[in-house]
């Protein structure tokens, strides 16, 4: 068991803060919603309760005392909080897609006041799916790669400049492909919607074909919205299950 000094204690506390106060800054489902107050506390509660375990397990060599120790800490912080919110901001431009092929792309709603306005569909799949990360406990493989992360970047340790743009881009080219493999059916729906409608505003060119085809599109598309969306819910849980059980861990 390590033997650290009143100081060193206080310090031990100060370096694990400085990690999980910036995490915390880009928690999935939080970051945008709830007061930063409040994620504040969370930060500090969750350094009090895991600061004695990472000192038994993890931290074996505290860091002098200094600012760029605690910059070194945040900036890790930083870089997880960063990877883990990247798939998930992915996912939310889904519903600008899924929007713009059902003809709904001009309602817009706000889910929070930092946000701004979104489609209307964006918001409902964002709503669906942090509360679908938080009832699946999604939040807990975050929280535990979180932890798992000192076994992979040691308190002191100098930051993986060389790995970060990697690990960022193979990230970002995933969430792509897997948000491209989601949003399949509706592409296809609407590329065939549209071509049908061309067809017959050509051959009927006195008739407006797409304003009187509007609310069938928009039909169509919720109905399609409604059969794929438990799957569409269960692929981005998936994707989102791997990427945070990749962020810590052990050695």
């Amino acid at each position: 068991m390590n033997t650290f000094s009143t100081f060193d204690d206080l310090w031990l506390y100060t370096v694990v803060f400085a990690r999980f106060v910036v995490f915390f800054l880009f928690f999935p489902g939080i970051s945008k919603t709830v007061n930063g107050q409040i994620r504040l506390l969370l930060a500090v509660g969750f350094s009090v309760c895991f600061a004695p375990f990472l000192m038994e397990r993890y931290i074996k060599n505290l860091p002098n005392a200094s600012i760029l120790a605690l910059l070194n800490e945040g900036l890790l912080g930083l870089f997880l909080g960063v990877f883990s919110r990247i798939l998930l901001e992915i996912f939310e431009s889904i519903g600008a897609l899924i929007s713009h092929e059902t003809g709904l792309s001009n309602v817009f709603t706000a889910l929070s006041k930092e946000e701004g306005q979104m489609p209307i569909i964006s918001t409902f799949l964002n709503l669906c799916l942090v509360t679908f990360f938080f009832v699946s406990d999604m939040h807990h493989l975050l929280i535990q790669g979180i932890v798992g992360s000192y076994g992979y970047f040691p308190v002191g340790s100098l930051l993986p400049f060389h790995d970060m743009p990697e690990a960022i881009l193979q990230t970002l080219v995933n969430g792509f492909k897997v948000a491209m493999q989601l949003c399949a059916p509706f592409l296809v729906v609407g590329i065939l919607c549209n071509a049908l409608m061309g067809v017959f505003n050509r051959l009927i060119p006195q008739v407006q074909v797409f304003f009187i085809t509007q609310p069938l599109e928009i039909l169509v598309g919720l109905t399609l919205l409604m059969i794929i969306l438990p799957n569409l819910l269960y692929g981005a849980a998936q994707e989102m299950s791997h990427l945070f059980s990749s962020l810590g861990g052990d050695k």
